[in-house]
């Protein structure tokens, strides 16, 4: 009798052991930089509210205008010009904040695009500056919960094109641009006029940083150089051939 005890005892802590070790997998394989989201429907959903969110982006408790202060300021905080083979893009800082249904939410969770304005410095065409309207999907960087993926501008295959003179839209991806009142020649050297995270399906949602934003936090305006991306490339280009 004690033998058979002492075998019921070993079969529990055994069966108690393995659903402990497929809880843990689950959490791991739930798990995305670090940070465990826990859902009580028994899968991970990010839009729920992930656990360990850095205290600095967290504006739950904020609301109204306070709120919207709060998120362009950390917009314009992380806000960088990046390259890669193609083109450049245009990342900033990610936030957290009380979604309508009282729930504690990631940026892109709930405002799914972002809409960057881009103006020519110092052009202007038949009085117009040229402008670049692009739009994508927000995401999160996969590295840094504190960032939006880059916004992305497929700069070489631009300049490859010759420029459109009428209001022209393209599509790359997941990204849609509109170009207008380009004239006769790209311009290299342009100005963010504005950055705007939104719902696509309700226009009412949304955050918008204007250049008076970048004054006031940065005191300049921020620039997107194509040159400098022409240059890296060209430089590149130059190390995998060897001249």
């Amino acid at each position: 009798m004690m033998m058979k005890d002492k075998f019921r005892q070993i079969g529990v802590t055994a069966v108690f052991f393995f659903v402990v070790m497929g809880v843990g997998s689950y959490f791991v394989k739930s798990s995305w930089d670090g940070v465990v989201f826990v859902s009580l429907s028994g899968r991970a959903d990010r839009a729920r509210g992930p656990a360990g969110i850095p205290k600095k982006i967290d504006f739950y408790h904020l609301s109204g205008s306070a709120f919207n202060k709060q998120a362009r300021e950390r917009i314009v905080e992380e806000l960088r010009v990046v390259s890669n083979k193609d083109g450049v893009g245009i990342e900033f800082g990610n936030f957290a904040f009380r979604a309508k249904d009282g729930s504690r939410q990631l940026a892109c969770d709930s405002l799914d695009r972002v809409t960057v304005t881009l103006v020519a410095e110092g052009m202007a065409v038949s009085g117009e500056r040229p402008t670049i309207v692009v739009e994508g999907p927000c995401d999160y960087r996969n590295s840094d919960l504190n960032k939006v993926a880059p916004v992305w501008i497929p700069v070489s295959k631009i300049l490859k094109a010759n420029p459109w003179g009428a209001e022209t839209t393209i599509e790359e991806g997941e990204t849609k641009l509109t170009f207008s009142s380009i004239g006769d020649s790209w311009p290299m050297q342009w100005e963010i006029a504005s950055v705007r995270l939104h719902d696509q399906n309700d226009a009412s949602t949304d955050v918008t940083v204007t250049q008076r934003d970048f004054v006031e936090q940065m005191s300049d305006l921020v620039k997107v150089n194509w040159n400098v991306y022409m240059d890296r490339r060209l430089a590149t280009d130059e190390e995998k051939t060897g001249h």
